[in-house]
């Protein structure tokens, strides 16, 4: 079964907004792949979620579906080490992104998932191609 690895900002949009985000959530609860997540990017998620939806009327069910995500997931408990986060920071544009590349390396994933361009151009973090969510749905779809 494919090992898929989501960043922070594609589990955001599943967890607040209809689409193919949302869809590739609900496919990994029903057993179509296993996510493959992170202590460093639920805790990146539990951030944006209390900064930018504090307020949203869906917060509470959102919190509740992040919850089930991180339970029938392949969980790595300890944060990414500063050395790997380090050596990541010369790989990315963007600083914040080295904690995202640095856990793709340790978790070794089949497929990494992002909208964020900067990732897109890497083509791949390893031996895992980066994808749109489109793209994975797509390959789930066809039982890839």
């Amino acid at each position: 079964m494919l090992r898929i690895a989501l960043d922070a900002n594609t589990i955001i949009s599943g967890l607040f907004f209809d689409g193919n985000e949302r869809q590739l959530l609900v496919a990994g609860l029903s057993g179509k792949y296993h996510l493959v997540l992170s202590q460093d990017i639920l805790e990146e998620v539990e951030a944006v979620v209390a900064r930018k939806f504090s307020g949203d009327r869906d917060l509470d069910s959102a919190l509740a579906f992040l919850y089930d995500i991180a339970m029938s997931s392949e969980f790595h408990q300890g944060a990414c080490a500063p050395k790997d986060v380090r050596s990541a920071v010369r790989m990315v544009r963007d600083a914040e992104d080295a904690i995202h590349y640095a856990f793709v390396l340790a978790s070794r994933p089949d497929y990494f998932v992002t909208g964020d361009g900067d990732f897109l151009s890497l083509v791949k973090i390893g031996k895992a191609p980066v994808v749109t969510t489109r793209k994975a749905l797509g390959m789930i779809r066809e039982g890839r």
